[in-house]
């Protein structure tokens, strides 16, 4: 499993996206059950980012 943080739609705004396979397109990550990807500051999403991977090693 992989994951990437790019920048986001808005100027200044940072995206989470996930690679589950190795085949598989990257998709963007959803936080909290929120039905919108998120977007924020680059520091959150390197957290976030850590966070999704150390819970599905």
């Amino acid at each position: 499993m992989k994951a990437r943080v790019i920048n986001g739609r808005n100027i200044g705004t940072y995206e989470v996206e996930v690679k589950r396979y190795w085949l598989s397109s990257w998709e963007p990550l959803y936080v909290n059950g929120s039905m919108f990807p998120w977007r924020g500051s680059y520091n959150n999403a390197v957290k976030i980012r850590d966070e999704f991977l150390r819970k599905n090693r």
